[in-house]
Order: structure tokens, then sequence, then C-alpha cells
């Protein structure tokens, strides 16, 4: 699309370019019989470094495993674990200028940074605004948390600090290793409650309880968005509005531009609700992490489902579909 700027600062289409995409295969991964290394469960990620190397991120093992450019393997970054570099439930990576890795661990709720080849090199604490709930007749604790509360990596400036955006609060935020995280910007959005389903009954190892579902927040369908992506020179285009609208913001919430398009949201369908419920049960949308001492794998894995479970059947849904799903630059700037 060709965009004009008008007296009013905002930018509008002047004409459509359809875009074709072309993919030529270059190799492939994982399938029935394959190394070990190969073995994904989950992939739940996929980055390049400035080396061409191929970052993969397996959520369910937890496993981050590393391939060259002609698909060889080449290393894994750490290993599941509770100590110092160690992974425990892995929400997201992102690659430094210098190829060096930053992996977001909700288990450790921290950042992980490792060296190009996956020597672990610190670890600084991040609020990922867990609820950390004591197991009846214990002074151990079990973790729960909503990712809606974590703050979600969309990309790394040219200084090497990190945008992620909150959904929950529906800010964006800047994250400077060891340093912590300053809020920039904060988008419109309705007053977000919780749930309120009374208690799931679940058994962890030999100890049956009640978890209440009033930890986690209000499950909407096809709400405002909050995507961002940055450009190369810093500034960020942020799209927060059911319309076709992006922002382009500097890194104090400075709004420089708008471009924006005539184009009018779709109306919600029973048909797109069903589909809305089956995308969060097949685990395409919010997810529930759990984990506690005495929880293996797939005990955490079942209280996840349930909760999720409780929570879908609640879940309430906006009225129309956002214009803009998602958002992307390219290396030129182009959005």
């Amino acid at each position: 699309m060709t965009l004009a700027t008008g007296c009013d600062g905002a930018s509008r289409a002047a004409s459509d370019i359809p875009l074709v995409a072309t993919t030529e295969e270059v190799f492939t991964l994982g399938g029935a019989e394959v190394p070990d290394w190969q073995a994904f469960v989950e992939v739940s990620e996929v980055q390049f470094d400035g080396a061409g190397n191929l970052i993969l991120v397996d959520r369910r093992q937890p496993r981050i495993a590393v391939a060259d450019s002609e698909g060889e393997f080449r290393h894994f970054v750490s290993r599941v674990g509770d100590g110092p570099g160690e992974l425990r439930s892995v929400t997201g990576v992102e690659v430094l200028r210098d190829n060096r890795l930053v992996v977001s661990d909700a288990g450790h709720a921290a950042l992980l940074l490792f060296g190009m080849n996956g020597e672990f090199v610190d670890q600084s604490s991040v609020d990922n605004r867990s609820r950390m709930t004591p197991l009846p007749g214990e002074t151990t604790q079990l973790m729960m948390v909503s990712s809606s509360r974590l703050p979600i990596f969309l990309g790394t400036l040219p200084d090497d600090r990190l945008l992620a955006v909150r959904p929950d609060t529906r800010t964006l935020e800047i994250h400077t290793l060891g340093q912590g995280a300053v809020e920039f910007y904060r988008a419109y959005g309705p007053p977000v409650g919780t749930t309120r389903s009374g208690g799931i009954d679940v058994r962890i190892t030999n100890l049956e309880t009640s978890l209440p579902t009033g930890l986690f927040p209000r499950m909407l369908a096809f709400g405002l968005p909050l995507e961002a992506a940055v450009l190369t020179d810093g500034r960020i285009a942020v799209v927060d509005s059911v319309g076709y609208q992006v922002r382009i913001v500097q890194d104090d919430g400075t709004v420089d531009a708008v471009l924006e398009r005539a184009i009018d949201p779709i109306p919600v369908t029973p048909e797109m609700q069903e589909a809305a419920r089956q995308k969060q049960m097949t685990g395409g949308g919010t997810r529930v992490i759990t984990s506690g001492p005495n929880m293996s794998g797939p005990e955490g894995e079942a209280l996840s489902r349930l909760l999720m479970e409780s929570m879908v059947s609640l879940m309430e849904y906006a009225s129309e579909v956002p214009v803009i799903d998602d958002i992307a630059v390219h290396q030129d700037d182009r959005i």
C-alpha cells in the first residue's frame, strides 16, 4: 500500500499493492524417525540470529535447540532444572545484536542471558505478577500464573533493550537487562475483572485439594489488540485499536505519526466464538503455567488443562473483530 501524509499528521493509503509471498524449502526438521534433538513436542517459537542459526523453543519439554543455516545441530541452550541458568518454563526468546540470547523463564520469574554458543552468562529477575498458593498442610508453594500476566517480548531495540507487552494491563514496557523495566505506553482498555467460578478439585501427587479460579484474569476473545514491532531507528509501530490504525511511537511514548485507513471491523458470529473456545483449549491462546516442588511435568500439564477448561467456560466475547490481527517490521522498515 502507498501512504500519503495529510496536513493533520495522519498518513492515509493512496492505493493498494497486492503482496504475493513466495517460499523455498531450505531444510526440514522434526518428524517420526529423527535424531533426539529433533524430537520436538510443541515448538512454540522460532528465531534466527544474525549468523543465520535457527533457534527453536519447545515449551512442553522445555528445551531450546539451535541449528545452523544448513539445518545441522549446533547445541542446546541450557537444560531443565532449578539452578542458575537452568530452565523451568520458557515463555519466549529474543536475540540481541551480538547474537547473545535472552530467554524469558516464567518458572524462575527471570530473564536468562546466554552467549552465542549457549553458555550461561547472567540472570535477572522480572516481575511476572504470579500468584503463589501454599498447598494445604505444607510450607511449599504451588506456582500458578496466567500467561496474560507475563511480559511478552516483541523485539530488540538498537541498543539491546527489549520491547515487551503486558496483556493484562495493556501496557508496553522496555526492559534493560539487570536494571528492570520501564512502562512507556498505556493503551486504552475496558476494565478487566477476574473469573469467579468456585473451586476446582484436583489431585497433586497424593494430595487432593481445591483451587480457586479467581486467581486469573477474565478471558475476553476478540478484545482490543495491543501489538508492536521495532523499527530500525528504535521507534515502535503500535496497534491498539479495533480499526485500521498504526501509531509510530518513540520510546518515551510520544506519538510521531498515525497510519490509518477507512476499513471497518466485522461483527463476531457464534461460529467465531466457538472457534475462539477451541483455540484456547488446544493451546493457541492464553496459557496457564503451573509448577511445584512435588509436581511432575505431566501433573502440571493436567492441572493447567483443568484450570483452562474452567476459564474457557466463562469466556466473554467482544462484539467486533479487530481489523489488524498482527504486525511485523521488515529490515528496511516496511510495516
